[in-house]
């Protein structure tokens, strides 16, 4: 139950207000990548955090290992919905979407 709750508040605790976008990340390619660098460390960083808050609130092994197993699973996930949607790096700015 505080799993689901914790899934139901996630958008509202890490929105996209709580990073302040800098007035020059806009400047040129260098600064926008800088600024995406700082702001996915941000939010590594608070889901990090959250996932620890959750582990500590989970009073069985079982349980931490079912949460531990769908962490694996969604970074799995992740990483492959964005391979899918990007591509490999060195293939950067070769593929559409709709190929």
């Amino acid at each position: 139950m505080k799993l689901l709750l914790l899934l139901l508040l996630f958008p509202v605790i890490c929105s996209a207000g709580d990073y302040v976008w800098k007035s020059d990340c806009d400047r040129d390619m260098r600064s926008m990548k800088n600024c995406t660098g700082e702001m996915f460390r941000f939010y590594d960083s608070e889901l990090n955090r959250l996932y620890t808050i959750q582990m500590g609130h989970l009073k069985t092994e079982y349980r931490k290992e079912y949460l531990r197993e769908a962490q694996k699973a969604w970074v799995k996930f992740r990483d492959k919905d964005c391979m899918y949607y990007v591509g490999k790096r060195e293939d950067s700015g070769k593929r559409s979407i709709n190929q």
